[in-house]
């Protein structure tokens, strides 16, 4: 069962990001929700996110004062991860790992003259729609990319 992620939560996930980039120190759930005016509850998820993707880590003193201090280890890029629920585990999906558009992903389309469910299958998606809004994005998913590639190149 796939889990469906808020239209806002992106935009949060933006000033989530852009604030542990900005803070160099170690910094609580608490210090992060706060300054961001995101809720506890999504800055716990996309910490906790965050973390198990190796983005951030957490104090030696784990526990200092009843909190948990992080710090941003992995800084990719200005554009924020992003949150992919699926079987209520988290993924994290990083547009700033992709090189690949969107419209260079239906430029490799329309040259192969695929249609969108032939393409589906060709790099690992289970539905044409998928294809449909990758192609819409400004970075479409490094796997994607990959594969698209190298079915470009046969």
């Amino acid at each position: 069962m796939r889990q469906r992620l808020a239209p806002e939560s992106n935009r949060i996930a933006d000033k989530l990001w852009a604030a542990m980039r900005d803070n160099e120190k170690w910094w609580s759930v608490n210090d992060i929700s706060t300054e961001t005016g995101a809720s506890g509850r999504y800055t716990r998820r996309y910490v906790r996110a965050l973390k198990e993707a190796g983005y951030v880590e957490a104090s030696d003193e784990a526990k200092r004062f009843h909190s948990t201090y992080y710090k941003l280890i992995k800084d990719t890029g200005e554009t924020a991860p992003i949150l992919r629920g699926r079987d209520g585990s988290l993924a994290v999906y990083d547009p700033n790992l992709s090189d690949m558009t969107g419209e260079e992903l239906e430029q490799i389309r329309s040259q192969l003259n695929l249609t969108l469910r032939e393409f589906a299958d060709i790099i690992g998606v289970r539905d044409p729609r998928t294809v449909r809004r990758y192609e819409t994005m400004d970075h479409v998913p490094p796997q994607v990319a990959e594969t698209a590639r190298k079915a470009h190149l046969r």
